[in-house]
């Protein structure tokens, strides 16, 4: 799939006096690049689980401004009820965010658990952390999240309609006025604080899969080719970070193995 060119614009506030950075956009745009991906796909979700995976694909577009450009994150996070696991992935490098759920063959957790990796560009391995979310809804997750593993406190806000906000703590910011802020006080922040724009950074739903980047991810089945064909002489693989399927043929398989030995 080719990558969609109607990227969103999110902006970096400095809310002044309170010392806070205030990330905000509209994420209509990026919601209907992710419907059409469904579409594309053929793939489904429920009601409960669609409004899940928008509110943390919102959240984590947002935390990925909230960070230096040149880092790469994931997110996995294995929910007890509804039973799944979700997987995001962005960077503002290249502009590009993605994500999937997982419904089927999930193990179910204690509780609910937060995975993260975090690449900075100079280093070869992630940072990785883990945190129990003690809380129920996603936006108050990536709280909880910011709590743990950022260690300074976040907000994070539904505006209405597709319009989402995440406020963080910078040095000297005034908490109780970041713990007492509501939606209401949200919207009105244009008339009651001092802001300075900061920057824009800009994301659209890309993944960038193909089949010849799938074609490693089958190496398990190099020996047991009649296993993975036994309906034919083609299968369907899917994309771990998208869900994205392709149809692989065995002669394109075995052709890679072949390749793959010299």
């Amino acid at each position: 799939m080719e990558p969609i060119q109607d990227h969103i614009t999110l902006n970096s506030i400095f809310v002044r006096e309170r010392n806070a950075l205030m990330i905000r956009a509209d994420f209509s745009s990026l919601f209907a690049q992710y419907y059409l991906h469904l579409s594309e796909y053929k793939l489904k979700a429920t009601s409960k689980i669609d409004h899940l995976f928008k509110d943390c694909l919102a959240g984590f577009s947002l935390h990925l401004v909230a960070r230096p450009w040149k880092e790469t994150h994931a997110w996995t996070l294995n929910l007890r009820a509804p039973r799944l696991n979700m997987f995001l992935s962005g960077t503002c490098v290249s502009q590009q965010v993605v994500g999937r759920v997982f419904t089927e063959d999930i193990k179910e957790a204690e509780c609910n658990v937060l995975y993260a990796q975090v690449l900075e560009h100079h280093l070869d391995k992630p940072k990785q952390s883990v945190i129990e979310l003690d809380y129920e809804t996603p936006l108050s997750w990536i709280e909880s999240y910011y709590e743990h593993s950022e260690q300074r406190p976040c907000r994070v806000f539904w505006l209405g309609e597709d319009n989402y906000v995440l406020i963080a703590a910078q040095p000297d910011c005034d908490l109780e006025w970041l713990k007492s802020l509501d939606v209401e006080a949200v919207k009105n922040l244009d008339q009651t604080e001092t802001l300075h724009d900061l920057e824009k950074r800009q994301l659209a739903w890309h993944c960038g899969c193909s089949v010849e980047k799938l074609l490693p991810l089958l190496s398990m089945w190099k020996d047991k080719l009649d296993e993975l064909f036994i309906d034919g002489a083609a299968c369907r693989a899917h994309c771990p970070r998208c869900a994205a399927h392709y149809l692989i043929t065995r002669d394109k398989l075995e052709a890679f193995f072949a390749d793959d030995k010299e």
